[in-house]
């Protein structure tokens, strides 16, 4: 796919295997950002100084059941329905590290985190259930991958496990219409510290109180 950009580096850590899913997600991605890119989704978000949007809508962009956000330099993955394969992660962090996302600006951690037991493994009449947890269809490890770190291979998260209930290292701060919030690692199976899908209302709310601020209107009703 036009995503799969590799390093004979990275290919002699992790050789894929040509298979035509191997590098899906990562190729609906880039595909992804560039519609929005074309489109200025990705400008009004720089105008708005908003760091926080949806890459990639699986169910509307070919793979339902996962969806890629941005939250500061962080890609969250989520997936509800079934597993992320190893290879498909790779290849993602792989787009990234070769700045193959046009628009997204600087990411430096891809973040896999299943929404259900059934994002974890593969279901009991999967040919793939009976892989070996080492090849590259098998269920990518939930967790964190940091990209600049010098023990990065794509196949390990640097953060996984109970490493993700700690904050320590985790946290972070982004932006969203000039406000500051701060990442909070979400529980099990559990959803992001924001909403993206209420920008509207919180675009909305912003608007209304500068409007009012501006009319020396502060005690009104919002």
């Amino acid at each position: 796919g036009s995503a799969a950009v590799r390093t004979p580096a990275m290919r002699a850590l992790a050789p894929i295997s040509a298979t035509a899913s191997a590098s899906r997600l990562a190729d609906a991605v880039v595909d992804a950002s560039r519609r929005r890119e074309a489109a200025g989704l990705h400008r009004r978000c720089r105008d708005e100084r908003t760091e926080a949007y949806r890459v990639m809508h699986g169910v509307a962009e070919g793979i339902p059941g996962v969806t890629v956000d941005k939250y500061g330099s962080t890609l969250f993955v989520q997936s509800w329905r079934s597993p992320v394969e190893r290879g498909e992660l790779l290849e993602l962090c792989d787009a990234v590290r070769a700045n193959a996302i046009d628009g997204i600006g600087a990411v430096d951690r891809v973040w896999l985190h299943p929404r259900s037991p059934n994002a974890l493994r593969w279901d009991e009449t999967d040919p793939r259930s009976s892989q070996s947890s080492q090849s590259m269809s098998s269920p990518a490890w939930a967790g964190v991958y940091d990209l600049a770190s010098t023990t990065y291979d794509g196949l390990r998260p640097s953060r996984a496990g109970k490493g993700l209930d700690d904050d320590a290292g985790l946290g972070f701060v982004f932006e969203e219409l000039g406000v500051k919030y701060r990442f909070v690692p979400p529980r099990r199976f559990g959803d992001p510290s924001l909403f993206l899908d209420f920008r509207a209302t919180r675009r909305w709310i912003d608007r209304r109180i500068r409007s009012m601020k501006s009319r020396g209107d502060v005690d009104g009703d919002v």
